[in-house]
């Protein structure tokens, strides 16, 4: 600017908006004042596969994880988990003393038969039917 000036000699820059950042999306080579407006496309979201922390524009390349329960054998299996978030429960008897014990339970279900210790001899004085070794 000029104040001495008194007739337009073609100098004057006005300002003109837009995105300057040629690698944006949204790039005006017309701009001469960054306005913030740049679009950077990219997943935008944290924790899924092809995160970008320079995306500011979501294009919908994320890869997120589906989070459930990954073991077909579960109550709760999730066919559509691929990535096991601990929550799987398997019912069965959890009682290690018990003869139906399942060591892979983790919800006891009411299924456990007591291990009856004694003689299943018949006809011993001290004979008990329900012993189960």
């Amino acid at each position: 600017y000029d104040s001495t000036a008194n007739a337009p000699d073609g100098s004057c820059v006005l300002p003109v908006p837009g995105c300057t950042q040629q690698a944006a999306q949204n790039y005006d080579s017309g701009a001469n004042v960054d306005d913030g407006s740049c679009a950077f496309p990219g997943c935008t979201t944290d924790g899924c596969e092809g995160f970008d922390p320079t995306a500011t524009v979501d294009d919908g390349s994320c890869v997120c994880p589906v989070l459930g329960c990954t073991d077909p054998a579960a109550d709760n299996y999730d066919s559509t988990a691929d990535a096991d978030d601990g929550s799987c429960i398997r019912s069965g008897c959890t009682n290690p003393n018990a003869q139906n014990f399942d060591s892979f339970a983790t919800a006891n279900d009411g299924s456990c038969v007591p291990d009856v210790v004694g003689c299943s001899i018949i006809g011993a004085t001290n004979y008990n039917p329900s012993v189960t070794r």
